[in-house]
């Protein structure tokens, strides 16, 4: 579906339009970048987003409330933190050595809120080999129950496979090393789809944007 395509059939969808749950759980895939989902993703109760979230000029594609952050460490980001955008009620790093890492750097240090390392909090144990998204999903579900997702594509993206940021035009070289190594040609990707669309069967989850994996090369979910 085209570009244009894509426009008519959200502007359509959007007329009447509301939040099915009081949980977004927003991804930084390049998909956030078809529309201007951000005056939507603002009027859920709880936003919750994952590592590099938000940007100056990128607001009206990703909103910019942020209630919950969940992130991997970002010492790899050269210091960037959301919290010098927003002002988040919680941290859920990824695992506890990411709390540590993110304390020691300064990024916490006018932070109050709770930091809660997903991997001690009394979930599941669900993560290994999967990314921060997915973890935050999960982590998010089993918190509130159902929630909705939008910008998690799983470096599906485009027909050359480029994943990368929804701020950046390239793939950069540790999205390309991911993808031709540990992420096998997509076969990561697609592990991460199956949970989602399970999710969605079991009334879990659902999309914010309701094309956005028919959008995705090669990819259907039948739904």
């Amino acid at each position: 579906m085209g570009n244009k395509q894509i426009m008519n059939k959200l502007d359509k969808y959007f007329t009447k339009w509301k939040p099915e749950t009081d949980v977004v759980v927003v991804g930084c895939s390049p998909s956030l970048r078809w529309y201007d989902f951000g005056k939507y993703i603002d009027q859920f109760k709880t936003v919750i987003r994952i590592n590099i979230c938000l940007k100056e000029g990128m607001f009206n594609h990703t909103g910019k409330k942020l209630d919950i952050w969940a992130t991997t460490g970002n010492n790899r980001w050269d210091g960037y933190s959301p919290l010098d955008i927003s002002n988040p009620s919680e941290v859920w790093p990824r695992v506890s050595g990411y709390a540590d890492e993110l304390k020691a750097n300064g990024t916490l240090d006018n932070f109050k809120g709770p930091v809660t390392a997903m991997d001690r909090s009394g979930v599941s144990g669900f993560g290994v080999g999967l990314g921060t998204g997915l973890i935050a999903i999960n982590h998010a579900i089993e918190r509130y129950g159902k929630v909705t997702l939008i910008g998690h594509t799983f470096y599906l993206e485009s027909e050359d496979a480029k994943c990368y940021d929804f701020h950046s035009e390239l793939e950069d070289a540790e999205h390309k090393k991911n993808r031709l190594e540990h992420h096998n040609k997509n076969s990561y990707g697609l592990r991460a789809l199956k949970y989602v669309q399970d999710w969605r069967a079991e009334d879990k989850a659902v999309l914010l944007n309701p094309w956005e994996y028919d959008n995705l090369r090669g990819v259907h979910d039948g739904k």
